[in-house]
Formats: structure tokens, sequence, C-alpha cells
């Protein structure tokens, strides 16, 4: 059996984007996984939200990082997942490595992505409903999810450091001219908005008013979104709900824009038929 871990400085659906690649492995070899998420003394945070495929016992191996990333990632296992999401997409992204990478969001055949992910998610998990809020999103629902400037701050050969390029404002500004156009132009009649971060979400809620929908959650200063680290004044179970329900609503809207991240990849398997465009200004950002 191989144990995962989670990340604490890491966000919850970069713990799970993690914890599906494993499932993958396992799926492929036939090795038990067991997911221990230590956010809570002497308590396993994952299994307050899923279901778990295997139960735990004995281990031989435990990690916290994608199976790309360990010693188990063999030559054998490489060709399994060049196999399994085609070799244009493996060759392209660095034997495979297609995560934080903003440009495999436009890739043609990305789209095998999210149906290998949605499949892996539905063999192995189960969602336990009873922890995440219903939420009824109507028809004509256009879904946004927004991440802070800072998140692309860091300066090496992948990232581009927006901080460089423009100011806060105008990468608002930016966000909130392509909404206001898509929602236009599409004739929707909702927005649901998944961030957050204060001052774009009264942002938001100024322009739109009364067409945004939202979850009632508390909301950082923008610059604390760049650090998970960082004390948000909720109990990570409540950062876990939060971020989790916000996904799930995305998955029903009609369309999606979306900025490239663990979470909109995470809602784009979850539900691998929804449509979505990436915000312009973001095509071709790296944002691990």
């Amino acid at each position: 059996m191989i144990l995962i871990k989670n990340r604490l400085n890491a966000g919850f659906f970069s713990n799970l984007n993690t914890v599906l690649g494993w499932y993958w492995y396992s799926m492929r070899t036939e090795t038990p996984v067991h997911v221990h998420w230590n956010g809570l003394p002497n308590k396993n945070i994952f299994d307050d939200f899923f279901y778990q495929k295997f139960k735990y016992d004995q281990y031989q191996y435990e990690n916290n990082a994608n199976f790309q990333h360990s010693p188990l990632y063999t030559d054998q296992i490489k060709e399994a997942f060049k196999e399994d999401i085609g070799e244009k997409l493996f060759n392209t992204y660095d034997n495979g490595w297609f995560f934080c990478q903003g440009k495999v969001y436009d890739d043609d055949n990305f789209i095998n992505i999210r149906r290998l992910y949605n499949y892996i998610y539905n063999e192995n998990l189960k969602l336990k409903s009873d922890v995440i809020p219903s939420y009824d999103i109507p028809q004509k629902t256009l879904g946004i999810n927004y991440r802070f400037i800072e998140m692309y701050f860091t300066n090496d050969e992948k990232r581009t450091p927006y901080k460089n390029l423009m100011s806060l404002e105008e990468f608002n500004t930016k966000y909130l001219d392509q909404i206001e156009y898509t929602f236009e132009t599409g004739k929707y009649e909702k927005i649901y908005l998944a961030s957050n971060h204060r001052i774009f979400f009264e942002q938001c809620l100024r322009k739109f008013q009364d067409k945004l929908l939202y979850l009632p959650i508390k909301r950082l200063e923008e610059h604390q979104g760049a650090y998970p680290e960082l004390d948000r004044g909720v109990s990570l179970k409540t950062e876990y709900t939060d971020v989790l329900t916000d996904t799930i609503n995305l998955t029903k809207c009609d369309h999606l824009l979306i900025s490239p991240s663990n979470i909109i990849f995470a809602g784009l398997y979850i539900n691998p038929n929804i449509s979505y465009e990436i915000f312009d200004f973001l095509k071709e950002t790296y944002t691990g």
C-alpha cells in the first residue's frame, strides 16, 4: 500500500490532483492507495470529504508529491502514462508534466486529460455529498474563477512575473472587462464568482449587483491569497469545504471563464463536458 499525505502549504486541489495522480498509478499497477491528510491532530481530514476505495493497511511507501516526482516514476510507468494521455501531450509537456502550465488548457488534446482524470476520480472516490452545501445554479449562468496577481510573482524560466507587467488595478480591470463582454454577448442572466479575494469580489459586486452569485465566505486581502500557509482565520475544514463547494458550483454553470489553476483543472475533470475559455491575458501563464 502507498500512503499519500498532504502538503499543508498547498491548497485543497493541489493536494487532490496529486492524489488523483497516485490513483492512476494504483490502477495501472494494482497497488492499493490510502490517503491521509494530516491537517488536524489525530484525524484524517480527507475522510471528512470522500469515501476511499481502499481502507488503511500497513504501507510500504509514503509520499506527498505527485507520482511523477517519485522514484516509482520508472521508464515503464512513463510509457504507460504516455499511452493514456497520448504521445503528443506527453512530449509537449515535459514528459507528461502538464500541471500548472496554462498553455495546456488551450491544447486541442487537453480533453484527453479531462476524460482520463474524470475516469480516475469516479472510479476511486465518492464525494460525501452531505458535507457540501447544495446550491441550485440557474440556467444561463456564467461561471468565473479568479486568481490573484501574486500567484505570478516568482521570476523563473516558466512563470510570467505579472507584477512587472501591470498593476493590480489593471489586472482586475482586464478580468472585469472580459467578464462583462462575455456576459453580454452570451446573453447570460447570472454570474457565479468563485474567489476568496476581497477587493475583486467587491468590484464584481458593485459592477454586476444582483446578477452576481457567490458563497458567503470569509474573503482575504489580495496579498494573502498567494500564501496558503498564512492563517486565514477559518478552520482547515471550513477552508476546504468552501473551495470544494465553489468548484462544484462552477461545474453546474453553462460556461466558464477561467484562470489556469489547480482549482479549475479539478472543475474541468469533475465535469469534462462543460465548455470554457481562458481569460485572454492568462493563456500562456505558468501558474505553478
